[in-house]
């Protein structure tokens, strides 16, 4: 499955991953949780227990762009990928481009 796949601290890069759960589950080192985008069905893919475990913060993704009152943080590696009703599938061309437009805007302290 390809994914735009970003570690705290160093630049997201295209990357090609298991699309299996423990494919998922290996890619964030722990449980899946997701964060729909409002942008071409895209998602966040990260570890559900990321801040339990003490993970270094990665991006923050500014309240404007999920229309949230609070910006949301996201901790440990993480994965951009896209719906397709309750399946997670790779990114075609577009849907990448997306997804670094959107890591430019919630980078902390790496350029993109």
């Amino acid at each position: 499955m390809r994914v735009m796949f970003k570690e705290p601290g160093k630049r997201p890069k295209e990357r090609e991953i298991d699309g299996s759960l423990g494919g998922m589950q290996q890619a964030v080192e722990g449980y899946i949780e997701t964060l729909s985008l409002p942008y071409l069905n895209l998602v966040i893919v990260f570890d559900e227990e990321g801040r339990l475990k003490g993970k270094e913060r990665n991006i923050i993704i500014p309240r404007m762009m999920l229309q949230s009152v609070i910006p949301v943080g996201i901790v440990g590696n993480l994965f951009i990928c896209a719906a397709e009703g309750d399946e997670l599938r790779g990114l075609n061309d577009a849907e990448m481009e997306a997804a670094k437009n959107i890591l430019k805007v919630c980078c902390l302290g790496t350029e993109v």
